[in-house]
């Protein structure tokens, strides 16, 4: 499972969400599953936000396979379900 976390500057949702997201990225429970948690700021690399169709961030595609198998938009709905869905999914 790849989880791909689009930020951008001046994004208060994002500054809310990002140290929510470092620490899922630390937690053994996801790094033994080999989740792999990935980060883009949209303002450095627009492209990777228009190839994934990501037009709000914060913005977070889970990837499986090759394939985008779930998507969480907004900071409210990551920080409330964010856990969740990488336990699903991983």
């Amino acid at each position: 499972l790849v989880i791909i976390y689009f930020t951008a500057n001046n994004c208060p949702p994002c500054v809310m969400i990002g140290p929510i997201y470092q620490d899922l990225a630390e937690l053994d429970d996801f790094n033994e599953k080999g989740v792999q948690f990935l980060k883009v700021n949209v303002n450095d690399h627009p492209d990777i936000a228009t190839k994934f169709n990501v037009d709000g961030w914060p913005t977070f595609l889970f990837i499986k396979d090759g394939e985008v198998i779930n998507d969480i938009v907004g900071g409210n709905a990551a920080k409330n379900g964010l856990y969740d869905d990488v336990m699903k999914y991983a």
